[in-house]
Order: C-alpha cells, then sequence, then structure tokens
C-alpha cells in the first residue's frame, strides 16, 4: 500500500511538472506569435510570463528573443535585462546581435558598448572551449568503446 502510494505521488509531481513546462512552452509560443504579428509589448509580456514559470527552462535563444521584443516595444531597460541574460545563458552570435535591426534602436543607448563587450568577453571566454568540444568528443568516444574504457 505504501509503495502504491509512493507511485501516485510521484506521478502526480511528474505530472505537475510536466504541466508547468508546457505552460511555459505554450506562453513562449503565444510570445512567438504576438511577435509575428507586431504586437511586440505583448510578446514581451509573454515571455515574461513564460519565465516566470516554476519549472521553465530558459534557452540562451528566448531570452534573446524576449530582448528583441522588449527593444521593438521601446523598453531599452527590459532589453538590456534579457541580453544580459542571453549571454549568461550562452548566447553567442555577436554577429547577429550587431546587425539584428530588433535591436536598433538600442545602439545609441550608453548600455549597448557595455553589452557588446561583455557579450564579446564571453564569447571569447567560451570560445577556447568550443574549440576543444572536438577533442572532448573523441575523448569521450574512446572511453565508451570496449576495451578501452581507461583511456582518456
Amino acid at each position: 500500500m505504501q509503495k502504491n502510494a509512493s507511485i501516485l505521488a510521484a506521478l502526480l509531481l511528474t505530472g505537475h511538472l510536466l504541466v508547468a513546462q508546457g505552460k511555459a512552452v505554450n506562453l513562449n509560443q503565444r510570445a512567438a506569435d504576438a511577435y509575428s504579428a507586431k504586437n511586440y509589448r505583448q510578446s514581451g509580456e509573454f515571455y515574461d510570463q513564460a519565465f516566470r514559470q516554476p519549472q521553465a527552462q530558459l534557452s540562451s535563444a528566448e531570452l534573446y528573443n524576449a530582448a528583441c521584443s522588449w527593444a521593438r516595444a521601446g523598453e531599452a531597460t527590459k532589453a538590456f535585462q534579457y541580453l544580459d541574460r542571453a549571454t549568461t545563458a550562452g548566447w553567442e552570435n555577436v554577429g547577429h546581435v550587431k546587425q539584428d535591426t530588433d535591436l536598433t534602436t538600442l545602439h545609441a543607448d550608453k548600455r549597448w558598448q557595455p553589452m557588446l563587450m561583455k557579450l564579446e568577453a564571453a564569447v571569447g571566454q567560451d570560445g577556447g572551449r568550443l574549440q576543444q568540444a572536438p577533442q572532448a568528443a573523441a575523448r569521450l568516444h574512446l572511453r565508451l568503446r570496449p576495451g578501452r574504457a581507461r583511456e582518456v
């Protein structure tokens, strides 16, 4: 009986987490739809709601898209906050940031250059790790091959 109660509790918890994640995904889609309809403020608000969901898994791309929505809506402070969060979450496309017309309104802001410098520094730090990724994958492959479990 206790085992069944434990299983039921686990299923309920899992179901709750899936519902919460599903809500965040739904809100992200609504944000993208609002952006496509040029309802930038509404798009930003949907992103805000999605990111407040308890089990929201924030990707750097979603955070970047929120920044674009808020920049288009004329909310520079929110746009810079999301650009900062996107950088922290792993956004690396400096060239896109510099050329993205969604962010044009931010270029004259005194926060623009420091944000670019922070992004470039973050990419520079990650660049070494990214260049080493194929080597790490090769080492992992060697470790997983039968008879070579100790090779690193």
